[in-house]
């Protein structure tokens, strides 16, 4: 906002907003529900823990699109951000040389072998996904489907209330699914079955007739989210 000719404590009053109300309240986090949210980036964060502390990736000696499906997050907040960087530094610090690693990383590098199968500590990861990230999927797409604004969900007893409904967030279920029917038919019995060992199966085709919006790929991702519209009308 340095370009803005506003007082600093405007600027600072603007950005705490947005913050609070588009990243944190807007995704259900209100107070009851911060020590759920830290323990769960606990929980993550050692499972990573245990992976790099044996392997520079997720599946091995280079990075595949798992690694840089991770990395978003990772690199703009984790990794940036001064708490959650310090959180990292003191708990974390072979995840944190991951996401450097990543960064560094260059075509001529990209040289090694990868695990055979998927690993125990991969399960764990996909076990952690399936008890948080497609409740809460499901939980929006009910809510757009029923066109409410908001809507509530639960993960490990934490209750995530008044989360703003998103058509980005169906359209992230949808592209779930189609990354499974493009998985070559000899090979989806083998998925299926590592799905439904992890918990993930059921809560992937909860759901039938996913209540897309139209054009919804034309211009996502923001373009589809409740909050957005709301700001840009």
């Amino acid at each position: 906002m340095g370009g803005l000719p506003l007082p600093l404590f405007v600027k600072r009053t603007m950005l705490r907003r947005r913050q609070r109300n588009g990243y944190t309240r807007g995704d259900g986090i209100g107070p009851a529900a911060v020590a759920g949210v830290e323990a769960d980036v606990a929980a993550l964060f050692s499972q990573l823990e245990t992976i790099f502390s044996k392997r520079r990736f997720l599946f091995g000696d280079r990075p595949n699109l798992a690694d840089i499906g991770f990395s978003g997050p990772f690199f703009r907040h984790f990794a940036l951000d001064p708490i959650p960087l310090q959180l990292l530094r003191h708990t974390a610090p072979n995840t944190l040389e991951w996401v450097m690693r990543l960064w560094n990383s260059s075509p001529e590098s990209l040289q090694g072998d990868l695990v055979q199968g998927i690993p125990d500590d991969v399960r764990a990861l996909l076990k952690h996904m399936a008890r948080g990230y497609l409740p809460y999927l499901n939980a929006n797409v009910e809510a757009v489907r029923q066109g409410k604004s908001t809507f509530t969900a639960e993960v490990d007893g934490v209750s995530y209330t008044q989360a703003r409904s998103s058509h980005y967030r169906v359209w992230c279920l949808s592209e779930l699914r189609s990354r499974f029917n493009l998985v070559p038919q000899d090979l989806r019995s083998g998925l299926q079955a590592l799905l439904i060992e992890v918990g993930i199966w059921e809560a992937l085709w909860a759901q039938d007739d996913l209540p897309l919006a139209k054009g919804q790929e034309s211009r996502l991702p923001f373009w589809a989210d409740h909050k957005m519209l709301q700001v840009n009308t």
